[in-house]
This record gives C-alpha cells, structure tokens and sequence, in this order.
C-alpha cells in the first residue's frame, strides 16, 4: 500500500544504511527519500564517520515492487548499488545519488520502471566541496582512474523518454564499466549529460541512433572508453572520493630512497636473517560452506556466480568444468553464470534454487539473478530455476540472457518454475543463428527464445516449438526427498 509519510530516511540515526527496499506502490509520491551508506575505506568499519561498525560497503537502493517508487524524489550518498526492478517501479521518479562506492551498478530492470525518470550520478561531490574557493585540481590525481560499474535498461520501454546526467567533479578519471540499453525497445528518447573526464568502455545501444542530439557527450565517453579495452578491471579499485575534512591531496609517501650514514659513523651489523622465521603448519584442506552436513553457516563460493572456464579432462573434474555435468547450486542475489569459452557448458545441467540468499541476511530471499551469458557457442544446456516460496512469494526475475554470436544458446532450454518472472527477461540472441532450438518453459508450455527461429524448427538440432507435457520440476536431483 501507499506510504503516506512525507520523508523517509535511511542512515541518519548514527548507523549507515544497507538496504532500502520498497515494495509494491510502498512509496508513491513521497519527496524526500534520503539514504546514506557508509564509506568503504580500507574495509575498516571503525574508519566509518556515521558511527556504524556494521556496514562499511556502502548502501543498497531496491525499488522493487510495482510503482514502488514512482514520482519520488530519491537522495542518496555513498550508495552500492541502486536497482528499479518492479514494474513502474521508478517511473517519474527523480533520483540523485552523490559519491557513490567504486563500482556501483545502476539497474532498471522492470517493465517501464524507469520511464521518464531523471537520474543524477555525481562523482567527487566531497573532494570538490573540500577544496578552497578557486583552488584547482592537485596535479597528482591526474592519473587515478575511479572505476564504477554499469548504467542498464533492460526491459520494454524501461528508458523510455528518461533523463541521465553523470558528472565528475573530482579529479582524475572516472571510469564506467559499460552503458547498456539491452533491447530495441528499453530507451527510446533517452537523453544522456556526461561532464567532466568520464569514459565508458562498453557501450550498448540498442535501438538509439548515434547521432542523436539527446546523446552527443555520451558517445564521446564511449569513444573515450576504447582507450581502456585492456584495462585491468577491478583490480585498481580504490575509494578516491574524499570525505569531508579529508585532505584533497594524496598522503606523502615514504622516502623509497634511503638515507646513507653520515661519514665517520660506525656501521651496525645487520642482525641475522632467519629465512624461515615460522615454522610450516601444515593446514587443513579448505572447507567450502555447505560442502558437508552441519555446515549451517557455510556458503558455496558459487552462489553468487559461477565461470565455466575449463574443458576439463576425463575423469578430473575442476570448479570450472561444467560442461556434462548436473550441478545444484543455492544462488544469491544478482547471481551470474558466464560461459565464455567454446563447448565449456555443453550439456550442462543447471538447476538455481532461490530461497534465502546464502551470502547475506538469513531473511532475505533471492529475487535476482543478473545474467546468464553465452559469450561463444554451446549447445545443450538445461537451466531449471526454482522459487522456494513458489507463486505466492517474491518473484524471482531474470535480468538477461545472453546469446552474442552465433550458436551461442543451441538448443538452449530454461524451465522456469512457479514464481518465476519469464516476461520482463531480456532474450538478448544477437544474431539470427544464435538461439536456434532455444526456449523458455513454465507451467506446461514452451515458447521459443527468439521467434525469428521458428523456421528452423524442423532442421536436426533444434527443438520444436510444441508445448511440453506438464511435468514437476525438480527441486534437487541430488536430493529427492523420500
């Protein structure tokens, strides 16, 4: 139902926010919705300002729910991550978001959930209002690359009419993973600002003509971004967002040149050098999570996303070898399954139970997962994805499913249990042969991933477009119960 408060604050009672999530119409008109993360420096909570020694990686906006937060006005700093994933979840909505954390996503995902929506991401908001009145950049930030994470519309007319400005305001680059409209039909009439030193490696639009006027300063940031194809991503990650009080120059460094002895000093031996100052000990093999009875609290390495990169050899199975495999797995929330190499996933079964996410609070269920990515050709594959709670919880929704070139997904089938949002999925079959045999079941039908295919229906190696013959779907093969 409708909130009918007029503000709505998370992290201003001395403890940063973590997640604001906002349900079916839950916040509805409402303009002032202010959230505050915590800052992420050095993954020390005491270093956090607010005072909270609970979170220090930054805050989570999720407007979930149906017209969750359609025409709010939105507020936020130091934020992670910020999704609408409802349908009309932020549809004329007006969203600012101040110093957000090194590689923070920006995701609409639900049906129209961000049209006409007008979006802020402004970067070095601190540092610029720590400087002295007129005083310029300092010369040795020139070089420092911060890295944040992707802006995407996925779903039908999710950008539609929308309104995005990115400013960097700090020093050195600001760096984006990728922009992406995923469909022909997710931003039609979509408007991007880019100022200040901003490049985008990928850019995906879908659907736009490059010489709009609405987007002149965003194909220069993507034509800026080629220049970091090769960059090591993720891997330079640091928080170049001073917070207020901070210094806006870098801390001195040690002197790496060391000071010689001043003449007529005498030399003190070097104390003997144990080369092996502590003894080995031999250690335990590792213990993943839930690998074995009791193990309430453990987590699977791969809830959270599973990379198939290995071939494998007979009779050795690796954490990175699917391909024959049937493998079982509790996901987390924004869970991905990336098959980048040819034939890694060939005749994988894939079976994603989402209940409780594994890697965070022990009451919040999945709702997400994030991509299923078909970079070069497979064939095969079966995906069966459960909801836990059935119809009658919070959806499950499929972000993407990425079939680039061509066989990429052939003969690729899902099939969806109860509670599973098949409809506002992005089928992304690059090209004509790319979902060839491909399709999409629930609750006794199937329907074909890419209907430009249904002419090939009849050619070996492809699957029909028939429905399926009702069937249960099973929970765990590894497990069926008594």
């Amino acid at each position: 139902s409708c909130c009918q408060c007029a503000q709505i604050n998370c992290g201003f009672d001395g403890y940063p926010c973590d997640t604001l999530r906002i349900g079916d119409e839950g916040a509805v008109g409402v303009q002032s919705i202010n959230i505050r993360g915590a800052p992420e420096i050095n993954n020390n909570p005491l270093q956090n300002i607010f005072g909270g020694a609970v979170n220090n990686h930054g805050a989570k906006l999720e407007c979930s729910g149906r017209e969750g937060c359609r025409l709010a006005v939105i507020r936020g700093e130091m934020l992670a991550e910020a999704q609408c994933s409802g349908d009309f979840g932020c549809q004329d909505s007006k969203i600012v978001l101040n110093d957000p954390l090194p590689m923070m996503n920006t995701q609409c995902n639900g049906l129209q959930s961000c049209e006409r929506f007008d979006l802020e991401i402004n970067i070095g908001v601190a540092a610029a209002a720590a400087r002295a009145p007129g005083q310029a950049c300092n010369a040795a930030f020139a070089g420092v690359v911060t890295e944040l994470g992707k802006i995407e519309f996925n779903g039908y007319l999710t950008g539609n009419n929308a309104r995005v400005t990115i400013r960097n305001l700090g020093c050195g680059t600001v760096l984006f993973d990728s922009f992406e409209c995923m469909s022909l039909e997710a931003c039609p009439g979509i408007g991007v600002i880019v100022e200040g030193n901003v490049a985008i490696r990928h850019c995906d639009l879908m659907g736009i003509n490059p010489g709009s006027p609405l987007i002149p300063s965003l194909v220069a940031a993507c034509q800026a971004g080629s220049a970091y194809q090769n960059y090591n991503w993720g891997q330079n990650v640091q928080n170049t967002f001073p917070i207020p009080g901070q210094p806006t120059f870098p801390a001195p460094q040690p002197n790496p040149f060391p000071v010689a002895p001043a003449p007529g000093t005498p030399a003190v031996p070097a104390p003997p050098v144990n080369p092996n100052p502590f003894p080995a000990v031999p250690q335990p093999n590792p213990v993943f999570p839930g690998a074995g009875p009791g193990s309430l609290f453990a987590v699977d390495p791969r809830s959270s996303g599973m990379q198939c990169d290995q071939l494998g050899m007979p009779g050795i199975v690796s954490p990175g070898t699917c391909a024959g495999q049937t493998i079982t797995l509790q996901i987390a929330n924004n869970f991905v399954l990336d098959c980048s190499l040819a034939g890694v996933c060939n005749g994988m079964t894939l079976i994603l139970n989402a209940g409780y996410d594994p890697t965070r609070n022990p009451l919040e269920p999945t709702t997400r997962i994030d991509s299923l990515k078909f970079i070069e050709p497979q064939s095969d594959v079966t995906i069966i994805i459960n909801n836990e709670f059935g119809a009658m919880g919070q959806p499950v929704r499929i972000n993407d499913v990425r079939c680039s070139e061509n066989n990429t997904c052939r003969n690729l089938k899902i099939i969806a249990g109860p509670g599973v949002d098949i409809m506002s999925t992005n089928y992304d079959c690059g090209q004509l042969m790319s979902c060839i045999g491909a399709t999409v079941e629930q609750g006794g039908r199937s329907m074909a991933m890419d209907p430009r295919t249904n002419q090939y229906a009849g050619l070996p190696g492809t699957q029909p477009f028939n429905p399926i013959v009702p069937g249960a779907i099973p929970s765990n093969p590894s497990n069926p119960g008594p």
